[in-house]
């Protein structure tokens, strides 16, 4: 066999540079594709078309919260926004309502124990980010809480078999949304 020089062009590398991108986004989805999601080129441009008009999901969001693995967050409750309005001083005002995340308590590290470590009176920073079906990130949710009570979550039963869980609650003292457009530009929507 006499080597030549020549490579042999992938199917990428024979696209015009223009049609490369488009390509690359294909495979990456194809790459991250599962149940639910897009297998077909024509699946995928319809998935685009519809996505917009589809809800965002409450299984779809990672949180990132201290030092704790976002694994260990099982769920997140955001607070509500109420409008408060001070008669005397004529002012309005915006007042969030508590944050509750719930952890699971993992075997050998006491989950309690890390989270009575951030009621120091202190403020921390949270952020949630929603995912669409693809687990690209569609809204940023950036917090500022501060850690105000611990609740158990469980009833220690030997007839079952449920993991153990722990109640964060929170004071919110700030709360920014950014929208994720398809060019991957933030906007504060408060």
């Amino acid at each position: 066999m006499v080597w030549t020089g020549l490579k042999k062009l992938s199917f990428r590398q024979k696209l015009p540079p223009e049609a490369r991108v488009h390509f690359d986004e294909i495979v990456k989805h194809f790459k991250n594709s599962g149940p639910g999601r897009p297998t077909s080129v024509s699946e995928l441009e319809e998935f685009k078309r519809v996505a917009p008009m589809s809800p965002c999901r409450t299984n779809l969001w990672t949180a990132s919260f201290g030092d704790i693995e976002p694994f260990l967050v099982s769920d997140f409750s955001p607070p509500s926004v109420i409008r408060a309005r001070n008669v005397e001083l004529e002012t309005e005002s915006t007042v969030f309502t508590s944050v509750h995340l719930s952890f699971y308590d993992m075997m050998g590290g006491s989950m309690v124990a890390r989270l009575a470590g951030l009621m120091n009176g202190t403020s921390t920073d949270l952020t949630i980010k929603i995912l669409d079906q693809l687990g690209a990130i569609v809204e940023v949710w950036k917090m500022v809480v501060r850690p105000i009570a611990i609740h158990p979550l469980v009833v220690l039963d030997y007839a079952q078999a449920e993991p153990i869980k722990w109640q964060l609650e929170c004071e919110c003292s700030k709360w920014d949304i950014q929208v994720v457009d398809d060019e991957q530009n933030y906007r504060t929507m408060n």
